[in-house]
């Protein structure tokens, strides 16, 4: 695996454990499984975040050309489906930043350059997002879990 693939999974691992452990995880019945939820830590986050990382150039990729999901058909095997639209707001990039984890994490795309340039994207998306929600108080919980997981996994 790549270094820009370890530090992505790296980021995007103490992400979804401190969006789970700090406030923002899903609102299935108790006793189902925990997961982080994005929807509600998306819409916290707002669009100031989308409006902050617009202008970064390892997210321009991220923005022009989105990751593509494999998706099923009527008949035959799964097919790729490419979005053919740029991202335009905070939940659409996130979605991007976890098309990216799917695709590396399930074997489905991995190894070409634009593959390393959206894993380095979407490290970029999570590092700015933990810099926007510094010092707010709805994601305190969230920043302190987080920190503690970054920190625990640079050793």
């Amino acid at each position: 695996m790549s270094p820009d693939a370890i530090e992505f999974c790296r980021v995007f691992g103490a992400f979804e454990y401190a969006m789970k452990r700090g406030g923002f995880a899903g609102n299935g019945a108790a006793g189902s499984n925990a997961k982080a939820n994005w929807t509600s830590f998306e819409l916290v986050l707002g669009e100031d975040l989308f409006v902050a990382v617009a202008a970064m150039q390892p997210v321009n990729l991220m923005i022009q050309r989105p990751p593509g999901r494999l998706t099923l058909q009527q008949l035959g095997p799964p097919q790729w489906d490419h979005p053919t639209e740029q991202v335009t707001t905070t939940k659409r990039l996130m979605r991007a930043v976890r098309d990216a984890r799917n695709n590396l994490f399930h074997g489905e795309k991995y190894g070409t350059e634009r593959d390393e340039a959206l894993l380095r994207a979407g490290t970029a998306v999570l590092r700015k997002a933990k810099e926007h929600t510094a010092g707010k108080a709805a994601f305190a919980q969230f920043n302190q879990f987080l920190s503690e997981s970054l920190a625990a996994s640079d050793h």
